[in-house]
């Protein structure tokens, strides 16, 4: 599904260093499956390590 291959490269981007793809693409996978836990975990773990780097 959609959802699912949207987490998929947002998985891959982060763990290529491509924060800001990864976000997008696990806001995808949330916009088209709100309900999507796993996305929206991953998606609030990137957001808080760039949070986290921009503090430093």
């Amino acid at each position: 599904d959609f959802a699912k291959a949207h987490k998929s490269l947002g998985v891959a981007m982060a763990r290529t260093g491509n924060f800001e793809g990864a976000v997008t693409h696990f806001r995808e996978a949330l916009r088209i499956k709100p309900d999507y836990i796993q996305a929206e975990n991953l998606l609030n773990e990137i957001l808080k390590l760039q949070q986290q780097n921009s503090l430093k």
